[in-house]
């Protein structure tokens, strides 16, 4: 079925059995490929949840950057710390970690242009995380000045945007404001009101969650018009 998968004990490195078996050298890799998970991830979100907790970890001098490189192998979506503290030494490898779970979307490039009425974008996209997003969210353009607002959702499906790739988005999209100067910005849209828009890998997030990526210009007969 379409699901990914939930497990216990995260970090264990032998502190059940020794050197003789682990969560971590034994029962993660070998039984994700015994009940055929191996690519459970690109359906649903990987999640793990620590055996007893990262401090633990440290006090028995397992090694974090094999722990962390194994759970991004299995494309982890998330982890559970169970409400504990990173040790200090561990803080910088521990932060690019959760930088680098779930999915991670960059803007890497857009190219705006108005013609024939209509506004004309392609965006290009880099998922650097290592899950893709399991939700539909929809990209959200939006043109504005200080007297009018025009927005469009794309029909462009992130779910299927995998991570190490790149993707194009591509839309022809009618205008509906008087010429003028105008602000595009873009944002994608949870439709959760206690989330908002998703915080992109980007900078330049306003106080609406939307990232400006240039201004437009529409004249009363356009040519091309390309000023984003």
């Amino acid at each position: 079925k379409n699901v990914g998968f939930r497990v216990d004990c995260l970090g264990d490195m032998g502190g059940f059995h020794g050197k003789a078996w682990s969560h971590m050298q034994d029962y993660y890799p070998m039984n994700i490929e015994n009940f055929q998970m191996h690519d459970a991830w690109e359906k649903g979100p990987v999640l793990f949840e620590a055996c007893w907790h990262m401090n633990d970890w440290y006090l028995a001098g397992w090694d974090i950057e094999y722990i962390i490189a194994e759970s991004l192998k299995w494309h982890i979506s998330s982890y559970n710390s169970k409400q504990t503290t990173v040790p200090e030494a561990w803080k910088e490898p521990v932060t690019a970690w959760v930088k680098k779970m779930g999915y991670r979307l960059e803007l890497r490039r857009a190219y705006a242009g108005v013609e024939n009425r209509e506004l004309r974008v392609r965006l290009l996209w880099c998922n650097t995380g290592v899950a893709p997003c399991y939700s539909p969210y929809p990209i959200v353009l939006r043109l504005k000045n200080e007297k009018q607002e025009q927005r469009w959702y794309l029909k462009d499906d992130i779910r299927s945007w995998l991570p190490g790739e790149d993707h194009v988005t591509e839309a022809a999209l009618p205008l509906k404001v008087l010429p003028g100067h105008y602000e595009l910005s873009l944002g994608v849209d949870t439709r959760i009101p206690e989330i908002g828009m998703l915080r992109l890998a980007i900078e330049g997030r306003d106080k609406e969650g939307f990232y400006p990526l240039g201004n437009i210009g529409i004249a009363l007969a356009e040519g091309r018009n390309r000023d984003g």
